[in-house]
């Protein structure tokens, strides 16, 4: 098994605005997430992203409408 921290604050960011987005077109929730820790493995030929910690600042439901 392969395994890599990701501890740039660049692409940490930029994976927390993905999945913000993907939360809003998903659930309809505006999220804001911040990740402090972030590791990727690769087993079996599949990529797993293993979060740490997740901290939210603030969850509201969003009208589609």
């Amino acid at each position: 098994m392969d395994e890599m921290k990701i501890s740039s604050k660049f692409t940490r960011m930029l994976l927390s605005k993905l999945a913000k987005g993907v939360l809003h077109k998903k659930l309809g929730y505006n999220v804001d997430i911040q990740l402090n820790e972030l590791n990727a493995s690769i087993s079996d030929e599949k990529a797993h992203v293993h979060v740490s910690t997740v901290s939210y600042t603030h969850l509201r439901a969003h009208e589609t409408t």
